[in-house]
């Protein structure tokens, strides 16, 4: 067969394999099958998008087969880290990021896509998503602090009265952010092989103890940086401070990100697996 017809009959192959799954899914769905529909919808749609069929009979078997499959890798990688930066740009921006907590700091939502990006991209993009959070929470708090008095805390470019940020303001800003992804990575990794069958309680643990790293050093930060400011502005001593943000937002956070990452990447995994 020529080439030119050869690669017309592939595709053709390849789009015909993407209607059976297309339709397999629908039937699926009507007949009120137990299968999650979001997993039929996710295999349906690696069907539309890959074509694997065609692929197979194009590139063949070895080969060209490997570089596509890297880049697809590639592909995959990009577009899940877009999806998890647009939810963390959602929590930073708008008030669906935000907790009902006591006290001046406010309980977030903005570490969940950071826990779950290292969980399931790995170390290094959970601490580039919890860069990119630090980088919201820095123009959150330069342009449209939801707590003015405490706004210079968080951005240098930001002043109340005698009180004015400065470089431990970056410092607090960035830092736990990008460590929240760091130390999530680091402890999934490390349990991954004495909690190899307990998943579920792996990606909690790792969750939470990454939430919880935001909440102290952001706090160990205030002290260092700005302890008796923050303590003139509150009225209290910074240990009470530090102790009512822990229980009031930090706990809370954590078992949010405990329940919140196993919930999404679980699933997600599975799917993956399939692939």
């Amino acid at each position: 067969m020529p080439f030119k017809n050869m690669r017309v009959f592939s595709l053709l192959v390849g789009y015909f394999h993407n209607c059976v799954g297309i339709c397999s899914f629908a039937d699926r769905v009507l007949a009120g099958n137990n299968m999650p529909v979001a997993l039929w919808g996710c295999k349906t749609w690696e069907y539309l998008y890959t074509g694997r069929i065609g692929v197979k009979f194009y590139w063949g078997e070895n080969g060209k087969e490997n570089g596509m499959k890297h880049q697809n890798k590639k592909i995959q990688f990009l577009t899940q880290f877009s999806i998890l930066l647009a939810i963390e740009a959602i929590f930073c921006f708008t008030p669906l990021g935000s907790l009902p907590a006591l006290g001046p700091i406010v309980a977030t939502l903005a570490m969940i896509p950071v826990v779950i990006t290292a969980i399931l991209l790995g170390t290094k993009a959970g601490s580039a998503m919890g860069a990119f959070a630090g980088l919201f929470s820095f123009l959150v708090w330069t342009f449209m602090p939801p707590n003015p008095i405490t706004a210079f805390i968080f951005t240098p470019f930001y002043s109340l009265g005698e009180f004015h940020g400065n470089f431990g303001s970056i410092l607090i800003c960035f830092v736990p952010r990008i460590l929240v992804g760091t130390v999530t990575g680091i402890v999934n990794r490390g349990l991954s092989k004495k909690m190899e069958k307990k998943e579920t309680l792996r990606f909690a643990i790792s969750a939470a103890l990454g939430s919880l790293t935001n909440t102290l050093l952001v706090m160990g930060g205030i002290w260092i940086f700005f302890g008796q400011q923050y303590a003139s502005l509150v009225g209290q001593s910074m240990l009470i401070i530090i102790g009512t943000t822990i229980l009031t937002s930090g706990i809370p956070e954590a078992i949010v990100a405990a329940i919140a990452a196993p919930a999404v990447c679980k699933p997600v995994r599975i799917i993956m697996n399939q692939k």
